[in-house]
């Protein structure tokens, strides 16, 4: 990908500019240094503070800036007025009303989803094994294949959810925790601890996951897997999918083993099961260390576990103007 992103994600951290260059500074101290020409866009978590002049030249040379909390949840963003929309757009609308080819992307995000679900629990098995999980990831397999090949959405809607009646049991037989159980997944309202972390870790994921589609100038609301409505950011939802075992599923059960979390941590409102102020912030610390942690990119450079989302959502936007193109999406090995 040719795109460039520069994450900010030290607290107290200013933003310069020398000549064409962006510098960080934190307590006094040089930090990094990126040329304005390799840059697409600047991403700001928390406290820190990007100058006028910098501010002044990202615009000038068609750099986006958001600021984001440190969790990743979108405040805004700087957008260059001869930035638009309108073309991407368009693209977009026309890719998703190709039945063929969009129904081709649903099922490549499903089966990669499942893929993830299938290889997590055969990680956590090589670590503790549990012998009753070895049919769920047969069925997992059997299922990735399925969904493949699936004729239509509703077919495809089915693989999935029969992959997902496989999978959390399983998941929750990984459980150590005495005080923790998962024996499906339950949304809205989660109505107990475990179900309430799947779901905040995902809304972390999600929010950061909007920013990117949103800085890409993708339109959030055209997705091909989850229906179009004007309440629901469909693709955030459709690209999210792939992402959801190896990076919120994995954290989740670590969190609860290793006895970071108790029920201490959990408050039940209205039938709802939630974390409460203390439960989420540990959430939170745990889940932006993970996301700063430097691994392998699929491009072979070394990066954050952002930049892992990024390249994904990038591999996207290229595949809206160039259909004929493979989407790659996110298989963990």
């Amino acid at each position: 990908m040719n795109v460039t992103s520069l994450y900010v994600l030290e607290q107290g951290s200013q933003l310069g500019l020398t000549g064409e260059q962006l510098v960080v500074y934190r307590q006094g101290g040089l930090v990094q240094q990126v040329p304005l020409p390799l840059l697409d866009r600047v991403l700001i978590f928390g406290r820190s503070h990007l100058t006028l002049d910098a501010t002044r030249a990202c615009l000038k040379r068609g750099i986006c800036v958001a600021y984001l909390s440190r969790q990743g949840w979108l405040y805004g963003s700087l957008r260059p007025l001869a930035r638009g929309m309108g073309r991407l757009w368009s693209l977009q609308k026309v890719l998703a009303s190709d039945d063929i080819r969009s129904l081709d992307l649903a099922r490549t995000l499903v089966a990669a989803k499942i893929h993830n679900q299938r290889v997590l629990l055969q990680r956590l098995g090589r670590r503790r094994l549990v012998e009753e999980n070895g049919f769920a990831i047969e069925v997992l397999e059997y299922l990735e294949r399925r969904a493949a090949q699936a004729t239509d959405l509703q077919a495809l809607l089915g693989f999935e959810g029969a992959a997902a009646a496989q999978y959390f049991p399983a998941l929750g037989r990984q459980i150590t925790h005495g005080e923790f159980l998962l024996t499906h997944r339950v949304r809205r309202p989660p109505t107990n601890p475990m179900n309430a972390l799947l779901s905040f870790g995902y809304s972390l994921l999600w929010n950061h996951l909007r920013a990117l589609v949103e800085l890409s100038s993708l339109d959030p609301y055209q997705g091909h897997l989850h229906v179009e409505r004007s309440d629901h950011l469909a693709l955030v939802s459709d690209l999210i999918e792939p992402f959801r075992a190896p990076i919120v599923d994995a954290l989740v059960l670590m969190l609860v083993n290793t006895r970071v979390l108790s029920l201490e941590c959990f408050e039940y409102k209205e039938g709802a099961c939630l974390l409460n102020d203390r439960g989420r912030r540990l959430v939170i610390e745990q889940f932006e260390r993970r996301m700063g942690e430097s691994i392998q990119l699929p491009s072979g450079k070394e990066g954050l576990r952002w930049e892992l989302v990024d390249f994904y959502v990038q591999a996207y936007r290229a595949v809206v103007y160039d259909p004929s193109r493979e989407f790659v999406v996110h298989r963990a090995r």
